[in-house]
């Protein structure tokens, strides 16, 4: 056994330092002849000799080098210490079957030498989101005979009905629409732009997640899809066509739409109902929820546009708004939600190190605005806000980075290229994380927010960049059902007091 050795991680490899060269002469050289300490029946920092080989190794890249300590052991010294935490954590796991053998294949890749596995699962153990989705269209693709009968009959409804009785296990009844597209049956996840941002987040993941590498509705041929485009529905309107409604510039680029409801009419819901409607077939509801900021129903009848008139504003006022993010960083913007920007500050209602924040954009305000005051403690849980329910509000801040630095371009090319880790799960279904938004600090640092679907899967992904987060110092904190937790990031995740 040899511990504290000195070694560095680049590409999400752990490489031995040659021996009597310094960090700078490697980032220069290259070329260079390392050990290569592979992950293989074992996991960093943690290796086995067994698992070591000599290779010339090409450094294109030399940012993206960072220098650690690991440890060497034999492999038997290794699943030594490795079976007695097996035999402590692993029983009682769905996961794990005790075939009588001293057999450790699997769990060298799902457990550290600090005993931990964030991929432990209990039949107690309520199950994530992820998991949920990923059963959920499971038993939709079941379904799929009766569905392309209901789109073959045009019978939207039942559908709609059949879906839902599989959705509302997890979540709840939503507006659906099938139809067939270049030969294919396509299935649209209604918009309804009265929605929270939370919902249209939870609901956007819920159509992503059908179309993954190993979903079975992809694998049965289907498309599915969150938000109608235009001209998939026909419909009709139901009041006034040539007198439709007028609007105003917010002057962030979106739109208010004043909808004329005559003086006396009490149903406006139905107006609504029926504008929407009517732009979902004319310009689609993606553009139609970019474009509008907010709509108001109103009995002024001057300056008020046709339909078609009306519709051709938003969608000017969409392109205009979608204009403002080209040559965006690659996940930064979503093709189903606006940017909402906002400003930072110090106040005792911020969650954990947000009152370092100075300014941010997100795409869905209701999570990256959460203040402390707003999360509702009922029998240990939280019961608001709806969506702590169902996943979890994170963010990374990290207090050394400026936007456009060389060290912001490092650790964003990371947590794009996190597939590349040996350990990352390639066949997982779903996603275990969405980028939502991104933050300044008032004198350093960036925040990234995300919404977490698999709050274990999420840490593990974590602990594969633990290099890069040390050495940036980063911190993670997590807002769920649980309440707010500040960690730490690391290849452990110490607590870091949040009430002080």
């Amino acid at each position: 056994m040899e511990r504290g050795l000195r070694a560095f991680f680049y590409d999400y490899h752990y490489y031995l330092f040659p021996d009597g060269m310094t960090l700078g002469e490697l980032k220069a050289a290259g070329k260079v002849r390392v050990r290569h300490l592979k992950e293989e029946r074992c996991m960093a920092p943690d290796f086995v000799y067994e698992s070591v080989v000599e290779e010339e190794l090409t450094i294109e890249a030399p940012e993206r080098i960072f220098e650690v300590a690991v440890n060497l052991y034999t492999g038997a010294e290794y699943d030594a210490i490795l079976k007695q935490h097996v035999e402590r954590v692993c029983p009682g796991c769905e996961r794990y079957e005790d075939d009588g053998t001293d057999s450790l294949n699997g769990h060298h890749s799902e457990m550290s030498l600090d005993g931990v596995c964030y991929l432990r699962s209990c039949e107690e153990e309520q199950w994530s989101f992820s998991d949920s989705v990923d059963y959920f269209w499971y038993r939709i693709s079941c379904k799929l005979n009766d569905l392309a009968a209901c789109v073959d009959e045009n019978d939207q409804e039942k559908l709609t009905a059949l879906i839902n009785e599989e959705l509302e296990h997890i979540y709840v009844p939503l507006n659906f629409f099938g139809t067939v597209c270049d030969g294919a049956y396509c299935l649209y996840l209604r918009g309804d732009w009265r929605n929270s941002p939370s919902a249209f987040a939870v609901e956007r993941y819920l159509a992503e997640c059908a179309m993954t590498e190993h979903s079975p509705i992809r694998e049965a041929g289907w498309k599915v899809s969150y938000l109608l485009p235009a001209g998939t529905v026909h419909y009709s309107c139901k009041y006034d066509e040539k007198r439709m409604g007028r609007i105003e510039e917010n002057g962030n680029g979106t739109v208010t739409v004043y909808l004329f409801v005559p003086e006396g009419e009490n149903d406006v819901e139905a107006r609504i109902d029926d504008f929407f409607a009517c732009m979902a077939e004319d310009i689609g509801e993606y553009a139609a929820l970019c474009a509008i900021g907010g709509l108001q129903p109103t009995s002024d009848a001057r300056g008020l546009l046709s339909r078609r008139k009306l519709a051709k504003a938003l969608e000017k006022a969409s392109d205009a708004f979608l204009a403002m993010f080209e040559g965006a960083e690659s996940g930064t913007i979503s093709p189903y939600a606006m940017i909402y920007g906002y400003s930072g500050g110090a106040d005792e209602q911020q969650l954990p190190f947000r009152e370092k924040l100075s300014e941010g954009f997100t795409q869905y305000p209701d999570l990256s605005l959460l203040e402390r005051s707003s999360i509702v403690i009922k029998d240990g849980k939280a019961d608001e806000p709806w969506w702590l329910r169902l996943i979890t509000f994170a963010y990374l801040y990290v207090p050394d980075l400026e936007s456009g630095s060389a060290e912001y371009e490092t650790l964003f090319w990371y947590i794009a290229n996190v597939e590349q880790a040996p350990l990352y799960e390639k066949t997982e279904r779903g996603f275990t994380a969405v980028n939502i938004g991104f933050g300044y600090g008032q004198d350093r640092g960036i925040f990234f927010d995300q919404i977490v679907a698999d709050e274990k899967r999420y840490f593990r992904i974590l602990r594969m960049l633990a290099p890069v987060l040390r050495a940036y110092r980063a911190k993670a904190v997590t807002v769920n059902e649980g309440g707010v937790m500040a960690y730490g990031c690391d290849y452990d995740f110490a607590p870091i007091d949040v009430d002080q």
